[in-house]
C-alpha cells in the first residue's frame, strides 16, 4: 500500500483544495508507487490525482484548464464554501457530472447551465445579488425543460421550488393551472379531498 514520506498512508478522503474534493482511494495504475485518490473537480468531472500532488498543490483540477486563476479569484473575493458557491457547484455537477445522483434528471434530459456562469463562479454571484438572493433561498428554473440561465432562473423559498418540480401535477382550477397543493392553501380541503375532487370530477364545483 502506498505510504507518505514518514511510511504511513495519509488519508486524503474528504480534503478540499481548489474547489474540488477527494472522494475515495482510487486503484493504482501500474508503475505508481505513490497512493491514488479519486476526485471531484469544481465543473463536475472526476479525476484521479496523487496525494502527494495534491497537498502540494502540483495538482488543482481535472485539467479544466481554469483551476488556478478561478481558485484565487474566489479565495480573493470571499466566495469558496459559501452556500452560493456551493449552489454554483451542484448546479454545474447535476448537469455535468454523470455519476451525479440527480444526473438523469437534468443532464441526462438536455438540462444545461449557460457558458457564462458555467465557467465563471464571479458572473453567477453577480447575477444572483442583483437578484435578490439570500441564504434562506434556493435557484429555481421558471421553465422546468430549459436550463440554467439568467432569463429563466431565479430565487425562491422551497415551497415554491417544490411545485415547479416536474412531478407536481397541475390542473385546471378557478381558469388557471395549479398544483394540489395550490388548490388545498386556498379552499382549506386536504391534499386527498383535493384530489378526489379532481378524481370525480368536482373541482369546478369548489
Amino acid at each position: 500500500m502506498p505510504k507518505g514520506k514518514q511510511g504511513k498512508l495519509i488519508d486524503m478522503v474528504g480534503v478540499k483544495f481548489n474547489g474540488c474534493e477527494v472522494i475515495r482511494r482510487a486503484k493504482n495504475k501500474a508503475g505508481v508507487s505513490s497512493a491514488m485518490w479519486e476526485c471531484r473537480c469544481f465543473c463536475g468531472n472526476t479525476f484521479d490525482a496523487k496525494g502527494t500532488a495534491i497537498r502540494n498543490g502540483k495538482r488543482s483540477s481535472c485539467g479544466c484548464g481554469r483551476g488556478v486563476s478561478l481558485s484565487k479569484r474566489n479565495y480573493k473575493h470571499g466566495g469558496t464554501n459559501t452556500r452560493l458557491y456551493i449552489t454554483w457547484i451542484n448546479m454545474r455537477r447535476r448537469c455535468y457530472n454523470e455519476k451525479d445522483d440527480a444526473y438523469a434528471r437534468y443532464g441526462g434530459r438536455g438540462i444545461e447551465v449557460c457558458e457564462e456562469w458555467r465557467n465563471d463562479f464571479l458572473t453567477f454571484r453577480e447575477w444572483a445579488e442583483e437578484n435578490g438572493y439570500n441564504d434562506t433561498l434556493t435557484i429555481d428554473r421558471i421553465d422546468n425543460d430549459s436550463g440554467y440561465y439568467p432569463e429563466n432562473c431565479r430565487w425562491v423559498g422551497y415551497d415554491v421550488q417544490n411545485q415547479n418540480k416536474s412531478n407536481a401535477v397541475r390542473v385546471p382550477f378557478r381558469g388557471e393551472l395549479m398544483s394540489r397543493k395550490e388548490i388545498s392553501e386556498i379552499t382549506g380541503l386536504t391534499y386527498d379531498e383535493v384530489r378526489w375532487r379532481e378524481e370525480k370530477g368536482l373541482l369546478g364545483r369548489i
